[in-house]
């Protein structure tokens, strides 16, 4: 699939569970015993890499084809839809 010419990887896009933590991503330091480095970590993350492929169309629709648990376009409120959010009980 992705090694036929006529696919041209454009991008990629990381769909994934870490942040910018020491916890998420490790810390490294040497060991005490023989001075060697290694990775400490906390957590295990998880994260998948997808490939956007380009067919040579408008850039706006890159990722039409990325499949998602979700309905894309997302339907529009309503007039006497209320968005919901975080905070939308307090």
């Amino acid at each position: 699939m992705l090694d036929q010419p006529e696919n041209h990887i454009a991008g990629w896009v990381y769909l994934g569970s870490h942040n910018a933590t020491q916890a998420a991503w490790g810390k490294a330091t040497l060991s005490r015993e023989k001075k060697c480095p290694k990775i400490s970590m906390n957590n295990w993350e998880l994260g998948v890499v997808l490939p956007i492929s380009d067919k040579g169309g408008d850039i706006r629709h890159l990722c039409d084809d990325l499949p998602v648990p979700f309905v894309r376009p997302a339907e529009k409120y309503q007039s006497d839809q209320e968005p919901w959010t975080q905070n939308l009980w307090s």
